[in-house]
């Protein structure tokens, strides 16, 4: 696959202190600093962004958007032009912070695009990675086919199986990038048992950003250092903890997140 998932935005009031729970917590590594208080973050692999919200200012804190790397942008737009030519690729102001081109999925999920991968050096990657992004929508059906046909993900054993048994009334669809799992949870069950403090109604009309999940290498450790958690009961995690911005993030070491089809990262 040519696209990765490479970038996390977190729009925070609390930039410092929220960078510092995932350097103490996830052993993530700073990249740097803009002048307004943005800070950048990560893991090896991921470009980890807390972008400060203004003082009053009406949008909700918490998980923003994500972004992709591609090889060749002009290859790219030229895919997505194929694929999926009601989705506008926009220039964006680029930076550590955010990509150099910006988008929206079929749901209006901003998108941030980079051919340079977000500026991450070859750093070796972590002990912990994250391995876990969700959205919850409507349907997932039109966003599994623009992320796979668009982007060139693809859909999961995990999916194709309970979609094709009929195991759920609401199918949860699943795609990867063979580095992250990207799930599309069904928000009419999603909203009954939210993955999200304080939902607003602006994320109830057109869905959300659910959560988060990483492979931690000892779940015992991770969870006696004193970081409160509860089990979570989920495919592909052991336990939820949440970030000072409120995001639930998903832990599992043996569980493990399936990056590509019947590929799966665990901690072994």
């Amino acid at each position: 696959m040519q696209a990765h998932l490479r970038y996390l935005a977190i729009a925070s009031d609390q930039p410092e202190a929220t960078a510092d729970f995932y350097k103490k917590w996830f052993g993530m590594e700073e990249l740097g600093r803009s002048a307004k208080g943005d800070i950048s973050i990560t893991d090896g692999w991921l470009n980890l962004s807390l972008l400060r919200q203004p003082t009053g200012d009406n949008e909700p804190t918490g998980l923003s958007h994500f972004g992709i790397a591609v090889d060749d942008i002009e290859a790219f737009r030229k895919q997505l032009a194929q694929a999926a030519p009601n989705v506008e690729l926009k220039k964006d102001v680029g930076g550590l912070h955010r990509g150099e081109y910006v988008m929206h999925d079929p749901n209006g999920t901003k998108i941030s695009v980079s051919a340079l991968n977000y500026h991450i050096p070859q750093l070796k990657s972590g002990p912990m990675r994250l391995r876990h992004m969700s959205l919850c929508v409507d349907t997932g059906v039109e966003l599994r086919d623009f992320f796979t046909k668009a982007i060139g993900f693809r859909e999961v054993k995990t999916s194709v199986t309970r979609r094709e048994s009929g195991a759920d009334a609401l199918p949860f669809f699943f795609v990867g990038d063979g580095q992250i799992n990207l799930g599309f949870l069904p928000k009419k069950i999603m909203i009954e048992k939210p993955d999200r403090k304080n939902l607003l109604p602006q994320h109830t009309e057109h869905g959300w950003f659910g959560h988060i999940g990483f492979v931690v290498p000892s779940m015992q450790t991770f969870m006696d250092s004193g970081l409160p958690g509860k089990v979570a009961g989920r495919d592909m995690a052991e336990y939820r903890v949440w970030d000072p911005e409120g995001t639930a993030i998903d832990l599992s070491q043996q569980r493990g997140f399936e990056v590509d089809y019947d590929h799966w990262e665990r901690a072994a």
